[in-house]
């Protein structure tokens, strides 16, 4: 094999508990991730011209800057290729907390895996995706998971029935870092509400709860008008619940179904031009 096109799967948080603040100054959460359809479309083929990156969306860099320039480069080493030519087609926003940046990468180490021969195993694989980011391991893992750590550490959940959902992309970002020291800084009074939760389920207490809850919420509403109105559109427009999906800016609404999605999207879409009706998927990525 010297070329292949793979899909790279969006997800979204069902849930997301921020737990402490590590002695390495990340995070220790618990979020439950799962796969949508949104996608972006890797075309990856052998060169001897040494890495190229090359991306579509002006938002995202190329070259050098770009997380899949970052894993050809960990393993080139290990290839006998000169090089590779990685062609991203972007259809999942950026700064959108949708984890693109990090899917795209996770469909790279596999794939170069594949097209350099290089008979890497899952705990290899797994290591690499680990060091490149914090949610590329569920992407190597997909469907949907509880992630703990600082989310790399990844435990598959049952797959759940496919759910339709509508998705919309507010015009401003969060930056991540903003998001987390923002987070300390209101909490710092009382502490955090959860410590070490062993549940292993979408919910952090001693007695569990099915809910849909981002932590970041808190901090992000309210300062954030055009991510709160999002919300708010998607509650009005009948969804059974609406969410911000990781640090935002995306939220997403929960539908009963593909016409009931459909029809959230009729209410929401002239006000919120960048929305989307997808549903859940049981896999990171797939070749096309």
């Amino acid at each position: 094999m010297t070329s292949t096109q793979v899909r790279a799967f969006a997800k979204v948080n069902l849930y997301l508990k921020i737990l402490s603040k590590r002695p390495d100054g990340f995070h220790e959460i618990e979020t439950v991730m799962q796969n949508i359809s949104l996608l972006d479309l890797l075309s990856i083929e052998k060169t001897d011209e040494g890495i190229i990156v090359e991306c579509d969306d002006p938002a995202v860099p190329s070259g050098r800057a770009n997380i899949c320039y970052k894993v050809a480069e960990r393993l080139l080493p290990l290839a006998g290729s000169r090089g590779v030519r990685i062609r991203i087609n972007k259809s999942i926003p950026s700064g959108a907390g949708l984890g693109g940046g990090s899917s795209d990468a996770a469909a790279v180490i596999n794939a170069l895996n594949n097209i350099w021969e290089l008979s890497l195993d899952d705990d290899a694989l797994m290591k690499i995706a680990a060091d490149t980011g914090s949610d590329v391991p569920f992407f190597m893992r997909g469907g949907r998971a509880l992630c703990t750590g600082r989310g790399e550490v990844v435990k598959k959940l049952p797959d759940m029935p496919e759910t339709h959902l509508v998705l919309i992309k507010p015009g401003e970002s969060v930056p991540t870092k903003w998001a987390y020291e923002e987070y300390d800084r209101s909490s710092a009074a009382d502490g955090y509400a959860c410590f070490g939760s062993k549940t292993g389920g979408m919910f952090c207490s001693e007695k569990p709860r099915m809910s849909y809850e981002n932590d970041f919420e808190k901090v992000i509403l309210p300062k954030y008008r055009g991510i709160n109105d999002a919300r708010t559109s998607l509650l009005s427009a009948g969804a059974v619940s609406a969410l911000m999906t990781g640090s935002g800016s995306a939220v997403f609404g929960i539908a009963r179904g593909k016409e009931h999605a459909e029809s959230i999207l009729s209410k929401v879409k002239d006000l919120h031009p960048l929305s989307y009706v997808v549903r859940t998927v049981d896999r990171s990525f797939e070749i096309v």
